[in-house]
């Protein structure tokens, strides 16, 4: 699997390498630094201080978050 950055890059490297390339087969990863996200999601929380909105999250919870992240999402050719 190669990563592209649009649907145009992903042609370009299928020509490239002689694959064939599905609409079926592109997905998007979003890229951030799993304890940034967290960290971000955990300062949308509202509270007094910081030990009252800090999320309490669960063990493996950042190897999880990062797993459904990286899972990729089916996206649809787009014309501009």
């Amino acid at each position: 699997m190669a990563t592209c950055l649009d649907w145009e890059d992903a042609k370009a490297v299928a020509k490239a390498t002689g694959w064939e390339l599905c609409g079926d087969q592109v997905t998007t990863i979003p890229c951030i630094p799993i304890p940034q996200f967290m960290q971000f999601l955990s300062s949308l929380m509202e509270g007094g201080d910081e030990a009252d909105y800090r999320i309490h999250w669960k063990p493996h919870a950042e190897e999880q978050i990062e797993a459904f992240l990286q899972a990729g999402w089916p996206e649809e050719p787009q014309q501009l």
